[in-house]
Parts: C-alpha cells; structure tokens; sequence
C-alpha cells in the first residue's frame, strides 16, 4: 500500500469518528479536535493528488 492510499484511509477513518474525537475534546479541551483533524487531513489530501 503507497502513502497516498494510507492517508486516503486515515482521511476516512478521521471523518467517520469526527464527533467521537470532538466529543472527547469537549470533556479536555475546547471541542474542535474532530474538527481539526479533518480539516488538517482533507488539506493534506488535496496537497498529496497535485
């Protein structure tokens, strides 16, 4: 499996679970963690497919 497939996976598993991951931020931290990770991971797609 390449690196490009690898963040393909990752970029889905991170959207599937983004209120799961938000929520454990709400208890710790500011609620966005979910929030954060796609958005980091979406751009690290689009940046990868150039």
């Amino acid at each position: 499996m390449d690196i490009i497939k690898i963040i393909e996976e990752i970029v889905k598993i991170i959207e599937k679970n983004e209120s799961y991951l938000t929520e454990l931020d709400r208890v710790i931290g500011d609620s966005d963690h979910g929030t954060n990770l796609v958005r980091g991971f979406k751009k690290v797609q689009e940046e990868i497919r150039i």
